[in-house]
């Protein structure tokens, strides 16, 4: 049992730091200030914001399950040593940036992209490019706490 909580936890890892490491360092960064000339490119770009969005949210779930489950496997919060806790409160704070790039940023795209606002949308967008930047790097973070954590 075991093991199938840590796959889960690091495949939900492995599409955190991938995805939102692709799209905030590389897709949005390089789509940034060209012109969209119509509104099917910002509808596809939102589709695909909200999509990644989504993903990470359940991401963000199962790591949350998974990592309670396996701080608990490991004898509690008070069994844990400096490296996993600073993975323990990295990991929540990646966590919970999930719930806000689901409601917060992949909304407000999406509100933009419906009222056909494209300065609104851009900065949107850049706003999603920004946090998912900052997630990934704290993912990363929290995987090298816990790595050490565990040497």
């Amino acid at each position: 049992m075991l093991q199938l909580w840590l796959f889960l936890h690091l495949v939900a890892v492995i599409y955190w730091i991938g995805a939102l490491g692709f799209a905030g360092f590389l897709w949005i960064p390089r789509s940034l200030g060209k012109p969209v000339a119509t509104p099917e490119l910002w509808t596809e770009r939102a589709g695909i914001v909200g999509s990644l969005a989504s993903f990470g949210l359940v991401a963000g779930i199962v790591l949350l399950v998974t990592g309670i489950g396996l701080v608990i496997w490991m004898g509690g919060l008070a069994a844990l040593d400096t490296a996993r806790w600073a993975m323990v409160l990295l990991g929540t704070v990646v966590a919970l940036g999930a719930f806000h790039l689901y409601f917060s940023s992949r909304k407000g795209l999406q509100r933009a992209v419906r009222e056909q606002d494209w300065p609104a949308a851009e900065q949107a967008f850049a706003k999603f490019g920004r946090f998912a930047r900052l997630f990934a790097l704290l993912a990363l973070l929290a995987t090298l706490a816990g790595v050490w954590g565990g040497a």
